[in-house]
């Protein structure tokens, strides 16, 4: 499985208003499909974690690779440990 890391979610307000999930700067997403956009031919991602609407042409709402760079193992591991973290401090509050 390929794995991606958030490195810009800075979206307008017309994207908000278009997806219903969107990446977060710094967290970890599986590649469910690389797509062309039917929308302007560009190469678009679809994650697993961010499930979103079809456009009115069918194809699901993806994301621009420059929005993430692939994860190194290291860089997952850093992840998951960041994760566990957030899960102890939200279980100790």
């Amino acid at each position: 499985m390929n794995e991606f890391l958030c490195i810009n979610d800075v979206f307008t307000t017309q994207q908000k208003q278009s997806f219903e999930s969107l990446p977060v700067k710094g967290e970890k997403y599986t590649l469910k499909e690389e797509v062309v956009s039917l929308i302007d031919g560009k190469k678009g991602y679809v994650f697993y974690e961010l499930p979103n609407p079809s456009h009115p042409n069918g194809q699901e709402y993806s994301f621009r690779p420059s929005r993430f760079k692939e994860a190194l193992s290291r860089e997952v591991s850093l992840v998951k440990e960041k994760e566990k973290e957030k899960e102890m401090v939200e279980i100790k509050s």
